[in-house]
């Protein structure tokens, strides 16, 4: 009870899950949210199979998941039942302190002093989410890196086809200059002409972003600064790669050779 309001459950839940009995001797369990989707690849209400102290398999199942804990890693029984699947482990190898934020110093002096003999070490759960969070930050900010290269190369391929495609047409270009069409006109032509394919290429990468992300609760917010870029980056190819392509269109383009 006293670990009531110090957890945030997933879709709701309650401690009361741990001591709620379940069929065939399966043992309910809490975990992080965190450690059960990415590290467990599991859900709430998917069981896991462990070995007891005498060898004897038996089945977990998850009851509830917390978010943004200090659980990571980790799935939470029953005391009672793990005394019973494991009657030789004895003590404890963490406990939660309970301690007011202004005592955290003075508290963890006085443990420590009190415990020294046994090894203890002490830390706040602020820190601990801290280093969940970094690793994790870490995590995102590679995959921001690789979708940044992934934009930059992909800009430059954009530009890249412009240009080439443009230099094959040379002589469709110079025909439209021989019949009254100026440079400026050449330009807008291949610019509007590659600006809705860069348009088509970009709604189609988003259309299949969105299904990623719908499912994983949005995430729209997060990644329109990319999305931006991308438009922006492409713009900017089309219109290099139009300017360099239409000053290489010249009436020598009509000649057989």
């Amino acid at each position: 009870a006293r670990l009531d309001g110090r957890f945030t459950f997933a879709g709701g839940g309650s401690w009361e899950l741990l001591t709620a009995p379940l069929e065939d001797g399966v043992v309910p369990a809490i975990g992080a949210a965190a450690s059960i989707k990415w590290t467990m690849k599991r859900a709430v209400g998917d069981e896991l199979e462990f070995t007891d102290a005498l060898g004897e398999p038996f089945r977990v199942r998850i009851v509830g998941a917390v978010q943004d804990s200090i659980l990571q890693g980790s799935l939470l029984v029953d005391e009672a039942v793990f005394r019973e699947l494991f009657p030789t482990d004895r003590g404890w190898r963490e406990l939660l302190v309970d301690a007011p934020a202004e005592r955290l110093d003075e508290v963890s002096a006085t443990l420590t002093e009190a415990l020294g003999e046994v090894g203890a070490a002490f830390e706040s759960a602020a820190e601990r989410l801290d280093g969940f969070r970094a690793v994790q930050n870490t995590y995102l900010d590679i995959f921001q890196l690789l979708g940044a290269l992934g934009v930059l190369l992909g800009s430059v391929g954009v530009g890249v086809v412009v240009l080439r495609n443009a230099l094959e047409r040379r002589r469709e270009l110079a025909a439209l200059r021989a019949v009254g069409y100026d440079r400026r006109a050449l330009a807008r032509l291949l610019a509007s002409e590659h600006g809705l394919l860069l348009g088509l290429g970009l709604g189609t990468g988003l259309l299949a972003a969105a299904a990623a992300l719908v499912p994983a609760g949005g995430g729209a917010l997060a990644v329109a600064p990319l999305v931006v870029a991308m438009v922006v980056n492409g713009a900017l190819w089309v219109a290099l790669a139009t300017g360099l392509a239409v000053r290489g269109v010249g009436f020598g383009a009509l000649r057989n050779d």
